[in-house]
């Protein structure tokens, strides 16, 4: 689903400003370690949350920059595009907490919904809205 403001125009802008990456697990996400019925500690949820997120960000900046089109800054100015990108109702069907001899098999490694809010970087006006389950 993609939302455009009205009048919205995003070939103005040559560089992007990219907010840290926002990950929310889906409320009934609670597994166990693989190969264990024990489940995950909060700070192993932490630990992947994080991780995920800054995996995220770091795709992300690196197919911004890929074509050569435009450059990522961290300062807003006319010309820059703010984006928040985030993840919501993260579920992961056998997350990997660490070394160990179990190995789980699963059908699909899990869903979530991609978001991203693009901003004019200066008025904070909302130019645009995405999101892809």
């Amino acid at each position: 689903m993609i939302t455009v403001s009205p009048g919205a125009i995003l070939a103005a802008y040559k560089r992007v400003k990219l907010d840290p990456v926002e990950v929310a697990f889906h409320p009934s996400w609670n597994p166990t370690r693989t190969g264990s019925s024990l489940k995950l500690s909060a700070q192993e949820k932490e630990t992947i949350r994080t991780g995920v997120a800054k995996l995220v960000e770091e795709e992300f900046a690196r197919e911004i920059q890929a074509g050569g089109r435009y450059q990522v800054v961290t300062e807003a100015a006319p010309d820059v595009l703010r984006v928040r990108a985030g993840i919501a109702n993260l579920y992961i069907n056998a997350p990997d907490t660490g070394p160990g001899r179990s190995r789980t098999i699963v059908s699909s490694a899990g869903e979530m919904t991609l978001i991203a809010e693009l901003t004019d970087s200066t008025s904070g006006q909302v130019l645009a809205r995405v999101a892809d389950r």
